[in-house]
C-alpha cells in the first residue's frame, strides 16, 4: 500500500508539473491567431515584393525593346566591325606598298647621285685643270711676279751705282 501511495502522489506531482507547464504556453486559440497574424503579415510582405517584381520585370522588358531598336543585332555589328577592320586593313596595306615604292625611287635617286658624284673631280683638281687650261698658275704668277721685281731691283742697282760713279767723281 505504501508503493502504490508513492505511486500515486508522484503521478500526482507530475500532473501538477503538467499543469503548470500548460499554464505557461500559450492557448491553442492565441497560438492559431499568432501565426495567422505572423503568415497575413508575411503574405502581404511577399505581396509587395512580387509585385515590385512585376514592376521591375515590366520595366526591364520595355528598356529592353527600346535598346533592341535602337541597336543592330550581334551579326549586324560584328558584320561592321568587320567591314572596317577589313578597309582599315586594306588600306594600311595599300599605304606600305606606295611607302616602299617610294622608298625605292629614293635609293634609285641616291645611287644616281653617288656614280654622278663620284665622275666628278675634287675642287684641287677642278683647279689644277682650270689652271692648266689657262697656262698660268698661282705658282707662275707668283714666279712672273718675281721676274718683274727682280728686274726693277736690278734697273735700280744700276741707276744707283752710276749715282754712285758720278759722286766719286766729283
Amino acid at each position: 500500500a505504501g508503493d502504490v501511495r508513492d505511486e500515486l502522489l508522484a503521478l500526482q506531482a507530475s500532473n501538477g508539473r503538467h499543469a503548470q507547464d500548460l499554464m505557461a504556453h500559450a492557448t491553442l486559440a492565441e497560438r492559431i491567431t499568432f501565426l495567422e497574424r505572423s503568415l497575413g503579415d508575411s503574405v502581404d510582405r511577399h505581396a509587395k515584393d512580387l509585385e515590385a517584381l512585376r514592376h521591375a520585370r515590366d520595366e526591364h522588358a520595355r528598356h529592353l525593346s527600346v535598346f533592341s531598336e535602337n541597336h543592330g543585332s550581334v551579326e549586324e555589328r560584328l558584320k561592321y566591325v568587320e567591314r572596317l577592320l577589313g578597309d582599315s586593313a586594306e588600306k594600311h596595306a595599300r599605304d606600305l606598298k606606295a611607302l616602299k615604292a617610294a622608298q625605292e625611287q629614293v635609293a634609285n635617286r641616291f645611287e644616281d647621285v653617288k656614280v654622278a658624284h663620284l665622275q666628278h673631280a675634287s675642287l684641287p683638281e677642278r683647279v689644277e685643270q682650270l689652271e692648266r687650261s689657262r697656262g698660268t698658275s698661282a705658282d707662275s704668277r707668283d714666279l712672273q711676279a718675281l721676274k718683274e721685281a727682280h728686274s726693277k731691283l736690278l734697273a735700280a742697282q744700276g741707276r744707283h751705282e752710276k749715282d754712285l760713279e758720278a759722286l766719286k767723281a766729283l
